[in-house]
C-alpha cells in the first residue's frame, strides 16, 4: 500500500478532498486553507512532489500526506473519514513512517524519533498511535477548528482599517512587512515573491 507523489494539477482535487472531509461530522483536523498555506508559504511551491503524497482508488483521493523535511522529521496523514480505523489507515501510517525513516537514513540524520501531527480532538488517531509506540510530546502539534454548525460572527475592524486581497506582486514589500511583524519572522521581498508565484498561493 503506497502513496504517489503530488503533481501540480492535483491541487483542485486535493482541496476538494479536504472540503468533502469537512462535510463529515466525524472529521477532526485540517482545512483546505491549511494545505494551500503549507504549499505556498512553507514550501514556496518548491519540491511539492517530495513532500506531498496521495492515495487514490478509481481516481478518487482517499488519503493525503505531508512528509516533513528530514531536519525536523515527521508526517501528517489525512484519511477520508469513511476509511478511518481500518487496514487503509493502518497501512498508510506505517508507510509514511517507513518512508520518513528511510529519508533520515539516506541523509545521515542523527534524529532518533519521528513526530506525527495529530489534532487534539482526534482521539481515535491519538489512541491508535499509542498502540504503535507513539507518545504525546510536551509540545504536541494541535490543530483546532471552530464548529461548522455555528454561525461565523461578523468581523469588526478598528476605524480606518479594511481587509482586501493582495492587488499583485507590486505589494510584495508590504506583505513581507506585515507577515514579519505579525509572526516575528524575517521575510524579504524576494522570498515573499516566491510565495506569491507558487501555484497554491491564494490571493
Amino acid at each position: 500500500m503506497k502513496l504517489r507523489p503530488y503533481q501540480s494539477n492535483d491541487l483542485p482535487k486535493v482541496l476538494t478532498f479536504l472540503g468533502e472531509c469537512l462535510r463529515d461530522s466525524n472529521f477532526c483536523g485540517y482545512h483546505p486553507g491549511d494545505i494551500a498555506h503549507w504549499m505556498s508559504n512553507e514550501k514556496r511551491g518548491k519540491d511539492l512532489d517530495k513532500y506531498y503524497w496521495l492515495y487514490e482508488e478509481d481516481n478518487t483521493i482517499l488519503a493525503f500526506a505531508e512528509l516533513l523535511p528530514v531536519k525536523s522529521p515527521g508526517y501528517t496523514l489525512i484519511v477520508d473519514p469513511q476509511q478511518r480505523g481500518g487496514d487503509l489507515e493502518d497501512g498508510l501510517l506505517r508507510h509514511c513512517e517507513s518512508e520518513m525513516w528511510q529519508r533520515m537514513q539516506e541523509e545521515g540524520s542523527k534524529e532518533t524519533s519521528i513526530s506525527v501531527s495529530v489534532a487534539e480532538c482526534d482521539k481515535n488517531r491519538i489512541n491508535y498511535l499509542a498502540t504503535l509506540g507513539y507518545q504525546m510530546a510536551k509540545r504536541e502539534s494541535e490543530m483546532r477548528r471552530r464548529s461548522l454548525l455555528e454561525p461565523v460572527p461578523s468581523v469588526v475592524l478598528p476605524e480606518g482599517f479594511s481587509i482586501r486581497s493582495s492587488a499583485g506582486e507590486h505589494e510584495a514589500v508590504l506583505l513581507a512587512e506585515v507577515h514579519s511583524s505579525a509572526f516575528n519572522s524575517n521575510w524579504t521581498v524576494e522570498s515573499y515573491l516566491e510565495v506569491m508565484r507558487s501555484p497554491s498561493f491564494i490571493k
